[in-house]
Order: structure tokens, then sequence, then C-alpha cells
């Protein structure tokens, strides 16, 4: 009687049912009674929000017209924290009722995506005659990231003095999380 629960990415098991009355009722996508332990559902909350929208296949009954109830709904938001969720089957016949309950778990953002960082071709300059070092310069392309750039250099800088023969330089980009995207290219001052 379990079900997979598919969300996002990942997929798991996630009710546990019980019966409260007369009666056996049969619920389809509940685990089996003696699973009891960390039944739920987790989720991640977009950036910039308290919340996250979490959707699931409903259970469904496999007997007659059984009277279902719920205190919560696929696609209902959900606020970061623990919310418990409440199925109830009953049976207006006999008066037989089963639950089946699960935690809807959110979590923060938890951004770790590096920026991307895309580096200018090896240059190649012609120095001056009798000049042991050339300032350079070049055209780059701004990094861009999921939540935003913090912070971007290149190392040396951007119109540095570079002395006669090849150089690396290295662009690195950091985001508010502290994740780091970089790249390297080679400046050859001839």
């Amino acid at each position: 009687m379990g079900g997979d629960w598919n969300y996002g990415f990942n997929t798991m098991p996630l009710f546990v049912s019980r019966s409260v009355g007369p009666g056996v009722l049969i619920i389809d996508n509940c685990p089996p009674p003696e699973v009891t332990d960390d039944i739920a559902l987790r989720s991640t909350a977009p950036q910039d929000q308290e919340f996250a929208t979490v959707i699931w296949t409903e259970p469904t009954a496999r007997t007659g017209n059984l009277q279902r109830t719920s205190n919560r709904a696929p696609g209902d938001d959900f606020f970061i924290g623990s919310t418990y969720v409440l199925y109830e089957f009953e049976n207006p016949a006999n008066f037989a009722t089963t639950e089946c309950a699960f935690y809807v778990i959110v979590s923060r953002f938890a951004d770790t995506e590096a920026p991307t960082v895309t580096c200018p071709s090896d240059l190649t300059v012609l120095g001056a005659f009798n000049v042991l070092t050339t300032e350079v310069t070049w055209d780059f392309m701004t990094p861009e990231d999921n939540v935003g750039v913090q912070d971007f250099r290149f190392i040396p800088a951007n119109g540095s003095p570079f002395g006669i023969g090849a150089t690396t330089v290295n662009f690195n980009a950091v985001d508010a999380a502290g994740n780091e995207g970089k790249c390297e290219f080679t400046v050859t001052v001839l």
C-alpha cells in the first residue's frame, strides 16, 4: 500500500496510516503502518521567500464511497518549518475511519550555485621598444549568478603593467553565500 511521492528531484515514501475505528479501510499511497519514523515531504523555499508551494498526489481509498477530509491540499503554500498534514477517510455506512498523516518540512533556500565566469581569450600585445612593462586592458563579460555577484576581480588587475613574457590572469567572482566561480587566461607581452 506504499507510494512514492515525487517533487522536485526527490522521491520518498510519505504517509503513515492507521485505522482508528472498526473495520479496515485500505488507502493507497500510504506505506505500511510499521513505517513510523520521519515520514515527511521535504522542500526548499525559493530565494527571498518564507514559504514554498508543495505539490503531491493525494491518497485514495480502494473501497466504496468514503468521505475524505484533509487539513491541507496539494498546491498549498507552506511556511519554513514543519507542518502536520492529516487525511481522514470515513465510511458513512459503519463509521470506520482511517488516517494518513505526514509532515511537510520546508527549509530556507541554500545557495550552492557558483557564479558563471567567462574569461577573455588569451591576449598577445606588442610592448613599446626599450620599455620593460606595458599596461594591458581587455574587454570582459560581467559574471552572472542566481542570487547576484557580490564581488569580482582580475589578478593582476585589468589595466595593470605587464612585463615581457607570458602572465596568467585569474578572474574570480564570489556571491553572497561565498560560492566562487573562476577562470584564467594568459597575457603575453612581446
